[in-house]
């Protein structure tokens, strides 16, 4: 059951699944792969984040979780974002001071 959620097998049927709605599986993407701007390195990080917050998706609905809550402004926020704007639960956020110098 876990290989079906994690691991290479897991991102591939994250995408897959969220293919179901192609218009906001195409505004996640979008969105994921502007917060790299112009530098491909940080664009391919969005990728990876946005696989992330789709096998995120996929793990809360399973849970009946509607509601997520992240620390640090930083990673996990983007992909708590990605996983909103795709049509995902709500998300909270709280920053620490660390937040504010980064």
């Amino acid at each position: 059951m876990l290989a079906g959620i994690f691991g290479v097998v897991g991102a591939v049927g994250a995408h897959l699944r969220a293919l179901r709605k192609p218009w906001a599986y195409l505004r996640g993407l979008a969105n994921a792969m502007c917060t790299g701007g112009l530098d491909l390195g940080r664009a391919a990080y969005g990728l990876f984040y946005y696989t992330e917050a789709l096998m995120l998706h996929r793990w809360m609905e399973q849970h009946g979780l509607d509601h997520l809550h992240v620390h640090f402004a930083t990673d996990s926020a983007i992909t708590a974002m990605l996983l909103h704007e795709m049509g995902g639960p709500s998300y909270s956020l709280t920053a620490h001071a660390k937040d504010i110098y980064r």
